[in-house]
């Protein structure tokens, strides 16, 4: 990995109430440096309300 490389991981945390506004959050933090690479870990059941259809548009 070079050093202008950037990696972000995040963790929605507590899973109920914390994973959209941190999502949302993520996707403007990944608008705004697409040279970023940003990993969203939640678990099953928060994602299946996040990404229904099986995937989410950024910004949507």
């Amino acid at each position: 990995m070079g050093s202008s490389e950037c990696h972000v991981a995040v963790l929605a945390f507590p899973f109920a109430t914390h994973a959209a506004p941190l999502l949302s959050l993520v996707e403007q933090l990944s608008a705004a440096f697409p040279s970023a690479r940003f990993s969203f870990f939640n678990n099953q059941d928060s994602n299946s309300g996040l990404f229904r259809g099986g995937s989410r548009a950024p910004g949507t």
